[in-house]
């Protein structure tokens, strides 16, 4: 890792999970030592990934931004003179950390969850203490970002083509969606499935942009949560 106090930028390199490569990082800082925005040569790195937040953690415990312009570019080794490639976790352990003085009963938290269903869904804890997905409805329909940065898809010459046939549903998979996700935002399937897809909330705004031949940031923000539109340049 490597810091730059002039130009406020950290620098490293960070091991990838699943493969053995490294992904080349880059963290820029504002005058108030906040991250204004970050870079990674991986797949993701122009959009968002976990290898910037793993740098981010690491220079928040290992480096003072009062410092003068420092490296370390030596990578730890074992006995054997072998490079240690370690995760996050191995790097710093978590802490069991309890709010309430006592352990919560299952009671509490459905009273908390009804509580909060009173609001119309619109606070943070609603979706926080939502059920997880169950593993088996998970795949019901293509994730559509896992899609976009995928190699098969990066790799392919038919971009729109392949996407479009990935993303195809048939008549009964559509039904069967329909059936799994009822109650919409209560249910955290209907999350995970609407998520990046033209649903009947915004294709009007869709159907508008393309009648004006006009396609705002705001349209791309609406349609994907972010404000950048760099996922469906790729698809597109």
């Amino acid at each position: 890792m490597v810091y730059n106090e002039t130009l406020r930028v950290i620098k490293g390199s960070v091991h990838a999970s699943m493969k053995d490569k490294l992904y080349k990082v880059e963290i820029f800082l504002d005058e108030d030592n906040t991250i204004s925005h970050s870079s990674c040569t991986c797949p993701r790195g122009q959009l968002s990934c976990h290898h910037v937040a793993a740098l981010g953690l690491f220079a928040h415990y290992n480096l003072s931004v009062t410092d003068q312009s420092c490296g370390w570019s030596a990578p730890k080794v074992n006995k054997n003179n072998e490079q240690m490639v370690q995760t996050i976790d191995q790097m710093y352990p978590s802490k069991e950390y309890r709010a309430s003085k006592r352990k919560v009963t299952e009671q509490e938290i459905n009273n908390l969850q009804e509580e909060l269903a009173s609001f119309g869904g619109a606070v943070g804890f609603t979706w926080l203490l939502a059920p997880n997905v169950p593993s088996k409805n998970k795949d019901i329909a293509v994730n559509i970002a896992g899609l976009i940065f995928s190699s098969a898809f990066q790799n392919n010459q038919q971009k729109c083509d392949y996407f479009k046939n990935k993303v195809k549903l048939s008549e009964e998979k559509i039904l069967q969606i329909f059936e799994l996700t009822t109650g919409q935002s209560k249910n955290p399937l209907w999350l995970t499935v609407k998520k990046f897809r033209l649903t009947a909330s915004n294709f009007g705004a869709v159907l508008n942009a393309c009648r004006r031949n006009s396609y705002p940031p705001s349209l791309y923000k609406r349609l994907t949560g972010i404000s950048d539109n760099l996922c469906l340049e790729y698809a597109f």
